[in-house]
């Protein structure tokens, strides 16, 4: 059986139990013995609670007042699992270009993709993490529109921590992100990188690198009228590949630096901005700034 509470209670609870026992979500995961993205569905209230796991929650009875009505099991892996809507959606034509590849380089920096598949429910799942206030217009319109655009999928969105998180429900697009270059799991254990169709094509390879730079980017005054614009990622093949890509395209950049590497004369930096730009404004705005003053 599931657990159909108040609109805003499933949260509440599932929130009080974890502060009252001084957990942390992958320790409150741990414990559930189910994962991060489950746990994050039943948060968000996209996933009824289960009947155990209401009881776990609920060892008080406090809760038990809010309760609307009760499903049985079979209702929620239609409606929830691997034949939700938000699963099945098919996803229209698409083409290698260069918005295709700025998509690509957005998920590369700040994106990841979840795929598991059980007997009782399967998930699959591409999401991209920001800064809730700094890049809100950056996720929720430039992404979204850019999602909308290629693929035709409506995104979701939530907030947690002062992050902010966009989510695509997909079986079709996680498959078709697979076989572009992008596998499921952690990205620097699978040392996931910029594919030969994005690399070997100029104006591809101009748009992922704007994805990456506007996720794992920053520009910044280095001194009194000196500007740096650098990225940052832990994955080193996707560092080396970067710098390689910007190199490619015949910027002089730096060697890696610790999971950095830096654009750092002023031309370049110019270069940058002419050739390759921004989509997010937080960098775009600044660069205006540092280079009006």
């Amino acid at each position: 059986m599931r657990v159909k509470l108040k609109k805003g209670y499933q949260q509440k609870l599932i929130e009080e139990y974890k502060n009252s026992n001084k957990l942390s979500w992958t320790s409150l995961a741990k414990k559930l013995n189910v994962s991060r993205a489950t746990i994050n569905s039943w948060y968000n209230e996209k996933y009824l609670l289960p009947s155990n796991i209401f009881q776990i929650f609920d060892k008080n009875k406090l809760f038990k007042k809010y309760i609307e009505y009760k499903k049985k099991n079979n209702w929620g892996q239609s409606k929830g699992g691997i034949n939700s809507p938000g699963s099945t959606i098919t996803v229209s034509q698409y083409n290698k270009n260069p918005e295709l590849a700025e998509f690509f380089g957005i998920l590369l920096g700040d994106g990841n993709i979840l795929h598991r598949k059980n007997k009782k429910i399967g998930v699959y799942m591409i999401r991209i993490a920001g800064d809730a206030e700094k890049d809100k217009d950056f996720l929720c319109n430039y992404t979204t529109n850019l999602i909308k655009k290629l693929f035709n999928l409506n995104v979701k969105t939530y907030i947690r921590e002062n992050t902010l998180y966009l989510i695509i429900h997909s079986i079709n697009l996680v498959k078709i992100m697979k076989s572009l270059g992008f596998p499921a799991g952690k990205k620097i254990n699978n040392q996931v990188t910029i594919p030969p169709w994005i690399f070997n094509d100029t104006k591809n390879l101009k748009a992922c690198l704007r994805g990456l730079i506007d996720t794992d980017g920053s520009i910044y005054e280095l001194k009194k009228g000196y500007l740096q614009l650098n990225f940052t990622n832990r994955n080193r093949k996707l560092l080396e590949d970067t710098r390689k890509g910007f190199k490619k395209l015949g910027f002089k950049i730096s060697q890696i630096s610790g999971y950095q590497i830096y654009l750092t004369r002023q031309a370049e930096i110019g270069k940058f901005y002419k050739e390759i730009g921004f989509s997010n404004l937080k960098h775009k705005n600044r660069y205006i700034q540092f280079t009006a003053l």
